[in-house]
């Protein structure tokens, strides 16, 4: 309908301005003027012509025209088409080319003055929906708004759905009504579906019974979908199409750019609330540092001034090994807490591994008295570059964790070997426990996180800090540690250092 309106009202324009200058030329030649003035008429008509309608086939139509008329009522023999001047061939010839150029000329500058406020139109469209997508609060927002910049280029029906990280359908269809009411409602299609379409998608758009679906994406994944008419899509000229595609661009680097600062904001969060938690426990641990240190010293000198059959020399035991659980629970928050601010300070010395595990058996022996532990090691002495204090850390740790779960009669062994090829050594605990179930494997080094409880129902849970630091203090050297499960039962766990060379990184952050 719309395609024969245009046509009518370019055959009307046409047809009066032909009329026009037949008219015109009858009084001109009634006036006396010459057939030049008539000539300049129809010449005046073609262009208005070429001017306002679409295309170049009116401009050649008034041309024809425009000459046939002349030679009709202008030239002798008149009401004929019949030449008799030589001269009137050379005029006609003249008209046609002069027509025929100014009118493709006119319709040429038509057409480029018509692109141009199109692209105007475009532009200026993509600069209003960018400022009001900069100013987008959320998703939502950003949609609503590239439904408003569709419809108001091209006036019709428009539907925008949004799409989570997940592909979950985010919030309700947005929809812009024909008589630009924008509404939100349920959105009634499998959203998993539509989504899994779109992704994998391998044309301009996906047609579905009354609508084509244009995807929103980036190079990763769906983010919203652009829902039109399958009639207006279909009327699209290649302006309009690009136009589309443009918003569709705009729309997507807008939400890639607010889903960006949400995981930003989210990331600077969880920082400060890591630093809120770290500052506490730094100020915990240091607060309860000296009343344990007196608890313990004030126990174990009523443990010497007691005998071991008397009642309150179990009391006294009793206070000195929950004080010491508790003051070697507060050296693994510090530890953590460092660690987590890069502020403990590797001092890479050469030890001997005899005297470094030695330290690390006095520690435990002092804490499990009645604890039998084998250690095999090298025959021959054997020098590594570590920082001894920290190394001996993670061995009482690791020994600490084997003797929690493993019953008093069963084998616990600390081996070390040396690996020549790779030029490392290995440390080895091994205990005879309940081992570790498969789903706690792959996250038993992650802080604060517990598997069951030890053997002895008696023994003090930890928090899951140890095997944490254990990891963290070990990577620091260069090395790495692992766990799996004995065929015999029971757990061992593995870590590798390098063994560096005197001289090699004797201090490191």
């Amino acid at each position: 309908m719309k395609h024969q309106n245009k046509i009518l009202k370019n055959s009307f324009i046409l047809l009066a301005m032909i009329f026009f200058a037949s008219v015109i030329g009858v009084l001109f030649k009634k006036l006396g003027f010459d057939n030049t003035n008539v000539v300049s008429g129809y010449i005046f008509a073609v262009l208005v012509v070429a001017r306002f309608t679409d295309g170049y086939v009116f401009g050649l139509l008034a041309t024809v025209m425009s000459t046939a008329l002349f030679n009709l009522l202008f030239t002798e023999p008149y009401y004929t088409f019949k030449i008799n001047n030589f001269s009137d061939i050379i005029t006609f010839v003249i008209m046609i080319i002069i027509s025929i150029m100014t009118g493709a000329l006119t319709a040429s500058v038509r057409e480029a003055t018509k692109d141009a406020k199109l692209k105007e139109i475009e532009n200026r469209t993509l600069y209003e929906l960018t400022n009001h997508l900069t100013d987008a609060k959320d998703i939502d927002s950003i949609g609503v708004f590239s439904t408003k910049a569709v419809y108001d280029f091209l006036s019709c029906k428009v539907g925008w759905i949004n799409f989570d990280e997940e592909g979950s359908f985010n919030g309700k269809l947005i929809q812009m009504r024909e008589n630009g009411t924008l509404i939100h409602r349920e959105f009634i299609l499998d959203e998993k579906e539509l989504f899994n379409s779109m992704k994998n998608l391998r044309t301009e758009y996906y047609e579905m019974d009354d609508y084509c679906d244009f995807p929103v994406t980036n190079q990763k994944t769906v983010l919203a979908v652009l829902m039109l008419p399958k009639k207006i899509v279909y009327d699209m000229n290649i302006s309009q199409k690009r136009m589309i595609h443009g918003i569709i661009e705009s729309s997507a680097l807008a939400i890639e750019r607010f889903r960006s600062i949400q995981k930003q904001a989210k990331i600077q969060e969880e920082t400060q609330r890591e630093r809120y938690r770290a500052n506490l426990l730094r100020a915990i641990s240091h607060d309860l540092r000296t009343p344990l240190s007196g608890i313990m010293g004030t126990s174990e000198m009523l443990m010497s001034m007691t005998e071991e059959n008397d009642p309150r020399y179990e009391l006294a035991n009793g206070i000195f090994k929950d004080a010491n659980w508790l003051h070697s629970l507060v050296e693994n928050i510090l530890s953590l807490t460092k660690l987590q601010r890069n502020n403990m300070k590797l001092q890479k010395k050469p030890e001997l591994v005899e005297e470094v595990v030695g330290v690390s058996l006095s520690v435990v022996e002092k804490r499990f008295k009645n604890r039998d532990i084998s250690i095999l090691l090298p025959e021959d002495p054997l020098i590594v570059m570590m920082d001894a204090t920290l190394i001996s850390q993670v061995l009482v740790n690791l020994l600490d964790n084997a003797i929690k779960h493993t019953l008093e009669n069963e084998e616990i062994q600390l081996e070390v070997w040396v690996d020549e090829k790779s030029n490392l050594v290995y440390f080895s605990v091994k205990d005879r426990g309940r081992g570790i179930k498969k789903e706690d494997l792959p996250h038993i080094f992650q802080t604060f996180y517990t598997t069951e409880e030890s053997v002895d129902s008696t023994s003090l849970k930890g928090i899951g800090l140890g095997l944490s630091i254990c990891k963290s203090i070990v990577e620091a050297h260069g090395g790495d540690i692992y766990a799996k499960n004995r065929e015999e039962g029971g757990a061992e766990f593995v870590f590798w250092l390098p063994i560096g060379k005197q001289g090699e990184n004797d201090e490191s952050n």
